[in-house]
């Protein structure tokens, strides 16, 4: 991590922050650019963000916390062109459902969907490409009105019903040419 000094910033009165050393509450913050390397091997690329650094002034520890880790976690979203926890939340939140109302509208997992907004993962191009279509309430509605039905099973929810398929028939009378067929057959390796 290479972080360069940016500006002084006025500690935020929504939130004590305290230090992790001494916990004091002495802590003020300052903005800094951090460089940090994202990814493996020859696949690794460079970013760079601003995030928050704190300062114990009666140890003098210096530290980022969560803010700082979202803020990273963000800007790796923007390399890839993903929408950010913050704004996948927004799209659910938009329309005043919680995730399991959401992921019930949507087919999209209660906890896949906990994942994303919380950053635990990102999500792929295409789920991406999904969750900006359901920015448009036409498509939430759309979703609402839809049948559920899906492939060879319908949707209960998020669960998986399967549906009445044919029933397979009994062979009555067993042919002389069927009987030669089984004998004659073998697996080869």
């Amino acid at each position: 991590m290479n972080l360069e000094s940016v500006q002084p910033v006025p500690r935020r009165r929504e939130r004590q922050i305290r230090c992790g050393s001494c916990g004091s509450s002495n802590v003020s913050t300052s903005m800094h650019t951090d460089q940090f390397s994202h990814g493996v091997g020859s696949e690794a690329v460079q970013l760079s963000v601003v995030v928050p650094v704190r300062k114990c002034a009666d140890c003098g520890e210096q530290f980022t916390d969560e803010e700082a880790e979202v803020l990273r976690h963000d800007a790796v979203c923007r390399h890839y062109g993903l929408l950010t926890p913050a704004e996948i939340r927004d799209i659910r939140t938009r329309y005043g459902k919680n995730r399991a109302e959401f992921a019930a509208v949507t087919k999209l997992g209660d906890a896949t969907l906990g994942r994303w907004e919380s950053g635990a993962t990102l999500q792929n191009a295409a789920y991406d490409q999904y969750l900006r279509l359901l920015r448009f309430p036409e498509n939430i509605a759309r979703l609402s009105a839809a049948t559920g039905h899906v492939g060879s099973s319908k949707t209960a929810g998020n669960k998986l019903v399967p549906f009445p398929g044919p029933k397979l028939r009994a062979i009555t009378q067993i042919s002389a040419e069927l009987i030669r067929d089984e004998q004659a057959f073998s697996l080869c390796r």
